[in-house]
């Protein structure tokens, strides 16, 4: 069964950082000893001898915690001192010294050398930087920094994945400001340990600006395979003629996150006619009477002629009531406050919501008995 979810805004502020540094240069004089081949994951390259290659437009990806990933590497020499390193900045502070981060230090370099490696499970998510060199003279792979003699340096770009991601389908996510409500609402196909919501509101583009507008998480689906609805309410004060840009943010159990938007929403000013037309011209209008104690009449205009949908939910996301209509632009509902089985609901903050072709809209009433 689709769910839907209802819930409203109190504003509190997160503060967000960036952390920016750069790696150490290495680099080899003389390459009469060179990588010829990297290997690993999505990345297979081949290449000739230089003294530092780049190459971290290309990557492949790993997951916390992983076991035996296997990196193959060639090259053009076979010498008892070619000592071959491979580091990885596992937690991306722009360094290689850190404990468990040399990957691999070898003295033969015979054509074709496999091996392979760990990945620490709490491996920072995201890109990092693994660093391979190979180097003549001597048995020290503990120097990812500076020029050697004899070599060659190649960096590369490895992906941290979360070994318990959090798979969201969002399927839509918009905003709606009319009768001097602003409301958020989302819908997701699939939901995978989902705990739930946060909502991040800003006056600019940058979520780094944003501030959170939730009071306290709002309810997720956990583990659902069904469709489900969320609306939000933003309480918060809003000034005429501003714009204001929103992002959605999930979270599971083990606090992983994943973050969705920006959308951004206009605030018009009273009397101007956003668009060339008026506001209220189009879309779903206020129930009257609101609050209802009997019945109460939903009525709407749309752009063209559709097929459309009105459903009503209570405030834990049930569906009540279901109507519908085929081939129609503009009329109304009326619902006597019963559900589909004919029986008298309870006295509270209802939902309701029409779809109609590629719009959808949503308002909320109150049946009081």
């Amino acid at each position: 069964m689709k769910k839907f979810i209802f819930v409203s805004s109190i504003m509190f502020v997160v503060a967000l950082s960036n952390l920016n540094a750069a790696y150490c240069t290495a680099s080899g004089s003389n390459q009469f000893v060179h990588i010829t081949r990297v290997a690993i994951g999505d990345i297979d390259n081949s290449t000739g001898g230089t003294s530092y290659s780049d190459y971290t437009a290309q990557s492949t990806s790993v997951t916390q915690g992983d076991t035996g990933v296997s990196i193959t590497i060639s090259c053009n020499q076979t010498y008892a001192y070619s000592d071959l390193g491979v580091w990885i900045d596992w937690n991306q502070n722009e360094d290689f010294t850190d404990a468990g981060e040399r990957m691999v230090c070898s003295g033969d370099c015979t054509g074709n050398g496999t091996f392979n490696f760990d990945v620490p499970a709490d491996a920072t998510l995201g890109d990092t930087r693994m660093r391979v060199r190979l180097k003549y003279s001597g048995t020290d792979c503990g120097r990812p920094c500076g020029a050697t003699n004899y070599g060659e340096v190649e960096d590369y770009t490895i992906t941290v994945l979360d070994d318990e991601p959090t798979p969201v389908t969002l399927s839509e996510f918009t905003a709606e400001y009319a009768a001097g409500n602003l409301a958020l609402y989302w819908t997701t196909q699939t939901e995978t340990d989902n705990s739930g919501w946060n909502i991040y509101r800003s006056e600019t583009e940058i979520l780094e600006d944003a501030l959170q507008v939730n009071g306290q998480l709002i309810s997720g689906a956990g583990t659902s395979s069904e469709p489900t609805d969320y609306v939000f309410v933003d309480e918060n004060e809003v000034a005429e003629g501003s714009t204001y840009w929103y992002w959605i943010e999930s979270i599971n159990s083990s606090g992983q996150t994943e973050t969705f938007g920006p959308i951004s929403l206009q605030i018009p000013v009273e009397g101007e006619n956003p668009d060339d037309q008026d506001f209220e011209n189009y879309g779903l209008f206020q129930n009257y009477p609101n609050p209802l104690s009997n019945s109460t009449s939903i009525s709407f205009n749309l752009p063209e002629v559709t097929n459309c949908e009105l459903t009503i939910y209570n405030i834990k996301g049930e569906i009540v009531k279901t109507f519908s209509g085929n081939n129609i632009k503009s009329g109304e509902f009326n619902w006597n406050g019963k559900d589909e089985n004919g029986n008298d609901v309870f006295s509270g903050i209802y939902l309701y919501k029409l779809e109609a072709g590629d719009n959808t809209y949503i308002k909320k009433m109150i049946l009081t008995k």
